[in-house]
């Protein structure tokens, strides 16, 4: 501006940048066009001058611009070109004129330009162009051909003043004849006989004849249609439209809140009631007297209310009261003849704006968004897709907003007319019709107009919460109905709304604080003693929720604000309401939470300073991302707490880890991380008090590290607190709530600090579980010092004008430290406010993408278990090698197990062999046991996983690998078990099988799964030991449980044949037993031909000593193929796949590096949309979706999240879900046998003898008396079973719980009765008279539990044959064939429920007899196999027949069953001699004495 003075008519002056270069025909240009158009022209007055660019480029609208035809004529443009141009003196001196008329603070706007949102203090440009606007002055442009331009930008990015096309502008020169000029342009060129130069000579039009074009690129007459423009000034100021109805006090309240606002021209009150009148004639309250206004410069403004004037009282502004002739929410939206300006602000009654904030959205408005409607974040609200795909309206935000509410809603003034005239009646009718959804239909409008998304300021401002049309029933219902309505009868079903994702933060202009106090207090003396202390020199604002406020505001110290409102709020809602309501006000460098209780003190006694001064010199010197208070209480009584304060005495800050909540320092740039406080209904918990304080304590040292400090130069004490009141004088007042403990005698309704459910809940994010934090922590734990900021400042002052240089915390960092230590899917995160805050959906999705691809989410451990056999780890290990490499971290352990024929000099070759492996997929690392473990121990001992994104994979050296185990285990962990929180996740399920499942070890029979799935994965209640994955925490969970069991417990589940495995070696039967009890499952992958990941070659080893005809079928019952998806092609008929396996195969098989590689999502992706209905916590505060797994998670229809998957129980039936596994399960009913003892006519003598022989067995939980006779039983001394444990000792005759049954009726039968109190399915069903050996006994009970519970077990002495020689006969004696067992008999629970249904009992009592029959009857019938027979090897001398029992045969067979059921066996079993270890308890039998069940023949 002050650069040239224009003294002279006949000086012209040419403006370049310092990096414009310029063409070589510049100065002949500016020669020509000068005297052409400028000098002695009668019409130059309106002319700036000369443009040396060929503008390109229209800065109004910032589109592309096509130059006016024809070519190489010039034209005349109301806009000016600043970085090349020849400037008239006459038109300079009249611009420089206007400009030093200008106030200092003025924005140089004209309406609806692109170019309001250049930088004022920095453009002259955006002056120029205002100048020229008002003026009607013109610049005369070249219009070459093909872009060639006399200036050119170099080197430097043009700014948003500069043509976009200026730094890619060819520069004219006629001496280069590569260059296309045209026709006309050649007519132009002349030789002077150095160079080509440019030569005009009469070509140019006169200035009269040029085209005009505006200040907006759009042609007009003449240059005199510029003159006098219209409406300049309506960008200048905006017109506020307070809607309301009948609220007067704080509709007045409003007016006077908003008219101070220096952007306001006016405020148009539209008055909707119908019957009430504005009462403005007969409340004065309404309006201030004259003698308020005396420093108002706009005294002789009125306000206006039903055409009648009252003059004696004023406003600052215009204020218009216009009463409507009806209540539709349409009058919102009218175009008042009142509006003099183009930007309007909507607004209801309820709501106060800080002024700061609704400047910020003018601005917007004035700069780049005037045909956007612009809002603010909290007032923002979206659209989704419901189940049937309607459009549903929503409140969560989390994905981005479309709608934004119309309360400081700011926008242009066409939308009032386009949404009065433009859109059909039917559309405002719909509004009118549900008394709803205006708002919705004018986002809309602006949507379908501009076709794009609303702006959004990312401010939140405390509104007055009033009822409103928002209370009623159904409100949102009607909205969504409104939506919809809309969208498809108005718009013809296109939907026209965008999601804005990325919001504006705004210019902060609110005064800075260095530290701002928020408190809850009881009483304002309690408020105003704690401000005082810190000298009057803290902001500080008070939420007082006892007493009254009584002191005037005249009287309270400087810097205090005590709020009281009628709302109860707790302590939580009290400090986040005060933080709302001090970031209005003030711009706070620090928010300091601060109990009313505290009385804080200088711990250094020969410090002079102040509480203030010592607090602000730390602060100014450590600059803590959050500050604590030292804690006595913790340091006196706290392990870790006591060895940090130790280390730490003396010093004036120390590494933060426990303190308390209530005083704390957070800096500005993380204080939304804290508050609002955690939790608020995450994970079932609402937390107030010290609930938060563990959220605190978790997040503050493990992200901020030496940046989160401990204040030891300042202590506090508890004027009021729990812990001041001794133990022996606290009332019993602690009581569960919610699963909390609550102490009611506290003065503050919170969550007693002692509640261990809300940790155990925050530690299950912790990826190292055996990581110890808060309170917990000790010294060793700390990797981290105190950290000393780059910048330190001496005083607040210096700080204040540096706040750049002020420690901050960078968002990046926050996530990444986050994920190095935390689930960052965890559910206590799904509601941070910072994090939504500072994040974008699209942000965390893109970040956890990286994370992913860097492998730095999970990763493998491959254990691998061998013997001394070198050719079959090698087989492995070669299978290992071929595998495709995954991206995450791999690595390998090889554990070699010993036994006592391996002391030698091969063995040791062999260890060497083992030690010089390598791998492509990660480090490989050897451990050789010292002595033999066995492989069950092996594996209890070799995984205890720290942290829960580390996976095991468990490989025997006889198992065989696909090349693709990695990719599908990785794929699978990202899918299922590594996304905790996804919907559907669960932690029930603990690993991933890589086995394709063939056989059914439980029911001994082939497995066929059905999913009706498109081959899609399954959850089934059992382990997998032929190659799984094992997730962390099932796997830790699981050895926590295994170390717990009793040695003497054999890990059954009831009716499974997997409980004949020796428990010595088998670790796989503690997991089928953990499983079963604690409802857990393994996802099975369900690939067509049974083409599996992993395959068993069945070698013989620890666990599979079988050869010969047994092998074979046992290869082909567990030996499977592997999945090779390159020689699937060639292999297709073996497999005998069919088209829908060949399609499936197709499309999970994807080429990469020329390998074929596995992908079980990228195929199946189903594009991300909003038809998906989001999950949303039932309260305000929305969840961070882009933090759920399930919005970047690859949806595939293979991979179907969990809850959809096919779910099977332990035996292998179909479960509802994977929650109903533990219904109705008896876990421990197999584990010990109920003995049913029938006394009929036997004396006590032989009771007595009974009950002294089998009490003695502890594989017996109960005996059961069954009185089968007259008179009353005697008195047993013995335990009852069930009963409740007491203090007092008893002297008991016998060890088992012993209780009598008496029947009502004497019968037979009774001997099978069933009882509510039976608990155990092994029963024992024997007389007083026929006592069995324990050792035959204990035998028998192994076999019912291994794989006979279907079989009735008796004994060959006590056994019978049936015969049909001359009729049915009942021989006794027989060595080779039984077919009834009796006297002593072990069987299933259930055939007690079968006998007492069956029609044969009156059989029975007819004949007084025959019960046993009948059983053996009942089983044979229902299984169709005879019973399992017991020898001791001794000769059955009986030679008996009854003639009872033949006729027992004959009638039931005949009458009951039409047939013989009874079955013949053949084979007996001899009961070996058990290994007994008596200490414990322990009975196992030799390998191989419980042959397959197709060895025992049946007849």
């Amino acid at each position: 501006m002050n650069a040239w003075e224009a003294n002279s008519d006949t000086e012209f002056a040419i403006f370049l940048d310092s990096n414009t270069r310029v063409s070589p025909h510049f100065l002949e240009y500016v020669e020509q066009m000068t005297v052409a158009y400028l000098l002695n022209n009668a019409s130059a007055s309106s002319i700036m001058g000369i443009s040396l660019h060929n503008v390109q480029f229209d800065q109004a609208h910032e589109v592309n611009w096509d130059s006016p035809s024809p070519p190489n004529k010039p034209y005349l443009l109301q806009f000016p070109q600043t970085h090349g141009m020849v400037v008239a003196p006459a038109a300079w001196r009249s611009f420089r004129k206007w400009f030093k008329s200008l106030p200092s603070n003025v924005n140089p706007l004209i309406p609806n330009s692109m170019t309001n949102r250049w930088n004022s203090r920095d453009s002259c440009k955006k002056y120029l162009v205002k100048f020229m606007y008002l003026h009607g002055i013109v610049m005369v442009n070249a219009n070459f051909p093909n872009g060639f331009s006399l200036i050119t930008r170099q080197g430097k990015k043009p700014d948003l003043s500069a043509t976009r096309s200026e730094a890619g502008a060819t520069l004219l020169n006629l001496g280069d004849f590569s260059m296309e000029f045209g026709e006309e342009l050649f007519k132009m060129r002349m030789n002077d006989g150095r160079r080509e130069v440019l030569n005009f000579g009469n070509n140019l039009p006169s200035l009269e004849n040029l085209p005009v074009f505006n200040v907006y690129f759009q042609p007009v007459n003449s240059v005199q249609d510029l003159k006098n423009p219209v409406g300049f000034e309506s960008f200048d100021k905006c017109t506020l439209l307070l809607n309301t109805y009948d609220r007067v006090v704080t509709l007045v309240n409003r007016v006077y809140h908003y008219e101070t606002f220096p952007y306001l021209d006016r405020i148009i009150i539209v008055w909707n009631h119908q019957t009430i009148k504005p009462p403005f004639k007969i409340s004065q309250k309404l309006f201030r007297p004259n003698s308020s206004m005396k420093n108002s410069k706009q005294k002789n403004a009125k306000i206006i209310a039903s055409g009648v004037i009252a003059p004696e009282y004023e406003f600052l502004i215009p204020v218009h009261v216009l009463e409507q002739s009806n209540s539709s929410l349409n009058n919102r939206y009218v175009p008042f003849k009142e509006i003099k300006t183009d930007c309007v602000i909507s607004m209801d009654d309820d709501f106060d704006y800080p002024q700061s904030h609704l400047a910020y959205s003018v601005s917007l408005f004035q700069g780049a968004f005037f045909n956007h409607a612009i809002g603010f974040r909290h007032m923002g609200r979206s659209h989704v897709y419901g189940p049937t795909g309607a459009l549903e309206y929503s409140t969560n935000i989390t994905n981005g907003i479309s709608m934004v509410l119309p309360t400081g809603l700011i926008f242009h003034r066409k939308y009032l007319d386009m949404y009065t005239y433009s859109l059909p009646q039917h559309a405002r009718d719909i509004v009118d019709s549900k008394t709803n959804g205006e708002d919705i239909l004018f986002n809309l409008m602006v949507a379908n107009a501009t076709g794009s998304c609303p702006v959004v300021v990312n401010k939140v401002s405390q509104g007055i919460v009033m009822k409103g049309l928002w209370h009623k029933p159904k409100h949102f219902e009607a909205r969504s109905l409104c939506l919809s309505r809309v969208v498809n009868e108005v718009f013809g079903g296109v939907n026209p709304l965008r999601f804005s994702k990325k919001y504006f933060e705004g210019l902060d202009s609110l005064p800075w604080n260095h530290v701002c106090i928020i408190g809850n207090a009881q009483h304002e003396s309690d408020a105003i003693r704690s401000h005082k202390m810190w000298d009057d020199n803290f902001v500080s604002l008070w939420f007082v929720w006892g007493g009254s406020l009584t002191t005037p505001k005249n009287k309270l110290p400087r810097r205090i604000q005590l709020i009281k409102i009628e709302e109860k709020k707790s302590w939580a809602e009290g400090i986040e309401y005060l933080l709302n309501l001090v970031q209005q006000q003030f711009h706070c460098e620090y928010i300091f939470t601060h109990d009313d209780d505290l009385q804080f003190y200088t711990t250094n006694e020969t410090d002079t300073r102040s509480l203030y001064h010592i607090l602000t010199d730390l602060l100014l010197k450590y600059q803590p991302m959050i500050f604590g208070f030292p804690w006595s209480v913790g340091d006196s009584t706290i392990d870790g707490m006591k060895e940090l304060a130790e280390i730490y005495r003396g010093t004036e800050v120390s590494p933060l880890t426990g303190f308390d909540s209530g005083m704390i320092l957070y800096h500005k740039s993380i204080v939304e991380f804290f508050i609002p406080y955690t939790p608020r209904g995450e994970g079932g918990f609402n937390g107030h008090w010290s609930l938060c304080a563990h959220f605190i304590t978790l997040f503050a040292p493990n992200i901020f590290h030496g940046a989160a400090l401990r204040v030891n130069a300042i202590g506090y004490t508890n004027l009021i607190s729990f812990d001041n009141v001794p133990e022996d004088e606290r009332k019993p007042t602690k009581v569960s709530k919610n699963g909390l403990i609550v102490h009611a005698e506290s003065r503050h309704p919170y969550e007693y600090h002692m509640n261990q459910p809300f940790r155990t809940f925050l530690s299950n994010g912790m990826l190292n579980r055996q990581q110890r934090w808060g309170r917990d922590m000790l010294a060793a734990d700390l990797l981290w010092e105190v950290e000393f900021p780059e910048h330190k400042f001496l005083s607040v002052q210096e700080l204040q004008t540096n706040l750049n240089f002020h420690r901050k915390t960078e968002k990046w960092t926050v996530l990444e430290r986050i994920i190095k230590f935390y689930d960052i899917h965890h559910p206590v995160l799904s509601k941070n406010f910072w994090i939504r805050k500072s994040f974008t959906d699209t942000e965390i999705e893109n970040f956890l993408v990286i994370w992913q691809k860097r492998g730095e989410d999970f990763s493998f451990i491959i254990h691998v278990f061998t013997l001394n056999r070198k050719k079959s780890l090698n087989i492995l290990w070669a299978s290992i090698n071929k595998a495709n490499r995954i991206n995450r971290s791999v690595s390998i352990h090889i554990h070699l197990d010993t036994v006592e024929s391996d002391n030698n000099a091969p063995f040791f070759f062999y260890i060497q062999y083992l030690q010089s492996l390598v791998s492509i997929h990660g480090p490989v690392v050897v451990s050789v046991n010292s002595k033999h473990k066995g492989l069950r121990q092996s594996i209890m001992d070799v995984w205890t996983p720290t942290s829960s994104h580390e996976y095991a994979i468990f490989l025997e050296d006889d198992i065989s690998v696909s090349r693709h185990f990695l990719e599908f285990a990785e794929q699978m962990v990202s899918r299922y078990l590594q996304p905790r929180g996804a919907s559907g996740y669960s932690p029930k399920c603990i690993g991933i099988s890589l086995y394709n499942l063939k056989y059914d070890e439980v029911n001994g029979q082939e497995w066929n799964p059905s999913t009706n799935s498109n081959f899609s994965p399954y959850l089934l209640q059992h382990p997998q030991s032929w190659g799984a994955v094992y997730a962390a925490d099932g796997w830790n969970d699981f050895k926590k449980w295994f170390l717990a069991q009793s040695p003497s417990l054999d890990p059954l589940i009831p009716n499974s044949l997997t409980n004949r495995w020796p428990k010595s070696r088998s670790w796989k039967k503690y997991l089928i037993r953990y499983m079963y009890i604690k409802g857990k499952v393994l996802l099975y992958p369900n690939f067509p031909s049974r083409l599996s990941f992993t395959t068993n070659r069945l070698e013989i080893g620890t666990n599979d000593k079988i050869n010969g005809q047994e092998r074979s079928m046992m290869l082909e019952r567990f030996n499977i193929p592997l999945l090779e998806l390159e020689l699937l092609n060639s292999n297709t008929k073996n497999l005998q796949l069919d088209e829908p396996a060949l399609t499936f195969f197709k499309k999970i098989s994807v080429l990469r590096n020329g390998s074929m590689r596995l992908d079980l999502t990228s195929q199946f992706v189903t594009p991300r949309n909003e038809h998906v209905k989001k999950r949303v916590l039932d309260d305000s505060h929305g969840i961070i979706q882009s933090l759920l797994p399930d919005t970047f998670l690859s949806k595939s229809d293979h991979l179907l999240p969990m809850n959809q998957l096919q779910v099977f129980n332990a035996h292998f039936k179909p479960a509802i879900s994977i929650q109903t596994l533990t219904e109705r399960i008896t876990p421990t009913s197999f584990d010990k046998c109920t003995f049913l003892l029938n006394v009929n006519n036997e004396t006590s003598a032989h009771l007595k003898n009974a009950l002294q022989h089998y009490q003695s067995s502890f594989q017996l939980d109960s005996i059961f008396v069954i009185w089968n006779r007259d008179g009353k039983p005697p008195t047993i001394k013995a335990p009852k079973k069930n009963a409740r444990k007491t203090k007092k000792k008893v002297a008991y005759d016998y060890n088992i719980p012993i209780e009598f049954i008496v029947p009502k009726i004497l019968s037979p039968n009774n001997k099978y009765l069933t009882d509510s109190r039976i608990s155990s399915d092994c029963i024992l069903v024997a007389d007083s008279v026929n006592l069995i050996s324990l050792d035959q006994l204990h035998y028998a009970i192994s076999l019912f539990q291994g794989h006979f519970f279907r079989n009735l077990i008796g004994f060959k002495q006590f056994g019978y044959l049936h015969s049909n020689s001359a009729g049915w006969k009942y021989i006794s004696g027989q060595s080779e064939r039984i077919s009834v067992v009796e006297s002593a008999i072990v069987l299933h629970r259930k055939y007690l429920s079968l006998y007492s249904s069956s029609a044969g009992r009156h059989i029975v009592d007819e004949m007084n007899a025959c019960d046993d029959i009948l059983m053996n009857m009942l089983v044979a019938n229902k299984t169709e196999m005879g019973p399992v027979v017991i020898t001791d090897n001794t000769n059955d001398k009986r030679n008996e027949e009854s003639v009872v029992k033949n006729k027992c045969l004959e009638v039931l067979s005949s009458h009951l069953f039409g047939k013989m059921p009874l079955k013949t066996t053949k084979k007996f079993f001899v009961a070996p001699k058990p290994i007994l270890n008596r200490s414990i308890k322990v009975i196992e039998y030799p390998e191989d004495v419980t042959p397959a069940l197709k060895h025992i023949q049946f007849e």
